[in-house]
């Protein structure tokens, strides 16, 4: 049996970058996914809060209404209102996720998450939780010191401070094996 990743098409990622878009802030950590308990926003926001950081958070996303007034009522708690802003779920989120300091994701469980890759894949670092499956695939050697506990809140807060503070350069070995070119050989030789 061998496991052969979606191929990730970086060209036409990196042109979809490029539209031009105006980011609510100049410098900003993002989060991309549904307004859904899964996806654990109460960790997130409350690791970014204990972070210290006063770098702004953007929260791109839907989800049902109930779930966005969670959202809105732990922010308003935790009065980071300053600093977080929660933007709808954009058609073409590229542009948005290059320009962010970094990306983080929360989340209790994901497949294969792709937003993690096409961050990568835009020289956007990343900061997960090792939720099952997927993260730990991808944050591999320089990247593990960002792959943190799911539970481990202060772990993930210090990541988030030690991001903003000295950013990791993403190098093509970081995303190399989720290529078209790396991808697709696999399946040709199957």
């Amino acid at each position: 049996m061998q496991v052969i990743y979606n191929p990730f098409d970086q060209a036409f990622i990196t042109k979809q970058a490029k539209e031009s878009v105006r980011p609510p802030y100049d410098d900003y950590f993002i989060h991309v996914g549904s307004f859904e308990y899964r996806k654990r926003h109460d960790r997130l926001l409350k690791s970014y809060h204990a972070s210290g950081s006063q770098t702004p958070l953007v929260l791109m996303g839907k989800g049902k209404p109930a779930d966005e007034a969670r959202l809105h009522s732990l922010i308003d708690e935790l009065g980071v209102n300053d600093r977080v802003k929660i933007i709808p779920f954009q058609t073409n989120p590229y542009p948005y996720i290059a320009q962010a300091k970094a990306m983080l994701l929360t989340s209790d469980q994901e497949g294969l998450p792709t937003v993690l890759i096409e961050a990568l894949l835009l020289h956007t670092p990343v900061i997960s939780v090792d939720c099952p499956s997927g993260p730990s695939e991808i944050l591999t050697e320089e990247l593990t010191p960002y792959l943190i506990e799911m539970d481990d809140t202060d772990a993930l807060a210090a990541a988030i401070a030690r991001m903003d503070r000295a950013p990791l350069a993403i190098e093509p070995k970081h995303y190399q094996k989720f290529l078209n070119s790396a991808v697709i050989p696999k399946f040709e030789r199957l």
